[in-house]
């Protein structure tokens, strides 16, 4: 008995690979709209409003962690 067999992927057709490139570009594109239009939004900001957004979410998430690692043991 294989515990971790090789997973043979088997190759893809010519209209699979044109269906997987059409979707691909459709989530291209709707990331760069999405990009484009938080640019947009945030382009007016000063450098010291995002020294701050930064160093706000960096300890959120720092403290979700903390709080994370305490749980575990607790």
């Amino acid at each position: 008995m294989k515990l971790f067999a090789k997973n043979r992927a088997e190759k893809l057709t010519g209209r699979q690979e044109a269906l997987a490139g059409r979707i691909a570009a459709r989530i291209t594109r709707t990331q760069r709209r999405a990009a484009d239009w938080l640019n947009g939004k945030t382009a007016g900001l000063p450098a010291k409003t995002w020294l701050l957004l930064l160093i706000l979410f960096c300890s959120c998430f720092g403290a979700y962690c903390l709080y994370l690692l305490i749980a575990a043991f607790y």
